[in-house]
């Protein structure tokens, strides 16, 4: 994979990453980037790697786990929520085109951040995010879950976004049309 094909805002994404973007079976990705990477979490449709170079120290990795997966890191690298990165949302930094795997700043997850912010400022913060949660079609309630909030220089960002509308639509009604 040539890095032009990609989605980077200059980002330097390490040789071991690209080589991910080879493994279009789901289970070689997921082997390879469990030998490569350390994992320190895990979602619905991807895992969460830590990249393991100080020069990466403030990004994450996060790598589909099967094609709900790929949807969402397609999703959150899409272009159109660029004008919220670091306002509402954590940044994209570079992303696999077929949505394979993307990497996005690191966040202090919310749930482990000790303060709390205080709960005007999580009303605020919702408020700030329900236009766009609007705009994109978007469960306000789920984009500011707590387990889908972190911080980042003390300030309050979503960095799981993945779950659109239309992905709901797309995914979780045809899954529910297999049952």
């Amino acid at each position: 994979m040539n890095v032009s094909d990609m989605n980077t805002t200059g980002f330097n994404v390490p040789e071991r990453v690209l080589d991910l973007g080879n493994q279009q079976v789901h289970k070689a990705r997921i082997d390879m980037a469990e030998r490569f990477f350390g994992r320190i979490d895990i979602g619905g449709f991807r895992l969460v790697y830590d990249l393991g170079e100080a020069a990466l120290k403030d990004a994450v990795l996060k790598v589909a786990i099967d094609d709900d997966g790929i949807a969402q890191n397609k999703q959150e690298a899409n272009p159109m929520f660029e004008p919220y990165y670091n306002e509402l949302l954590v940044p994209v930094l570079a992303s696999h085109p077929e949505g394979l795997w993307l990497i996005q700043k690191r966040v202090i997850p919310y749930y482990r951040h000790v303060p709390k912010p205080n709960k005007g400022e999580l009303a605020r913060f919702k408020r700030r995010v329900a236009p766009i949660a609007k705009l994109f079609r978007m469960d306000l309630k789920d984009m500011t879950a707590n387990h889908n909030l972190g911080l980042i220089d003390g300030k309050l960002l979503i960095f799981d976004y993945g779950m659109s509308q239309q992905f709901v639509d797309q995914y979780y009604t045809r899954q529910r049309a297999r049952w």
